[in-house]
């Protein structure tokens, strides 16, 4: 079943919430064109904001940003508030909270 998103839709999946921005024409290997949903999203361990693309069916999108990816970790809710207890902390350091420790 296709879903059809309007630009701005949330969608919530594991902790992270993804706001539609459109579509992306895409080229497969096999040579057939199809449409890609490009969503905007904050990364489920640092918060940064990133882009994802998502075929029809929007089962497992990328929940963490390219500098704190870890494929196959799930994102539980005791470590969203863990970060959400380290970035409150450190708010007024500024850049450096954003810094990865482990």
């Amino acid at each position: 079943m296709k879903q059809e998103y309007q630009k701005g839709d949330v969608i919530s999946q594991s902790y992270v919430k993804y706001t539609y921005v459109g579509t992306e024409p895409y080229t497969r290997r096999d040579g057939t064109e199809t449409v890609l949903q490009v969503w905007d999203a904050k990364c489920a361990d640092c918060g940064a904001p990133f882009m994802t693309k998502s075929v029809a069916k929007t089962v497992a999108m990328n929940k963490r940003c390219q500098k704190c990816k870890k494929p196959g970790v799930a994102v539980t809710k005791a470590g969203k508030a863990r970060v959400g207890r380290f970035m409150r902390k450190n708010k007024k350091r500024g850049d450096r909270a954003m810094r990865h420790t482990g």
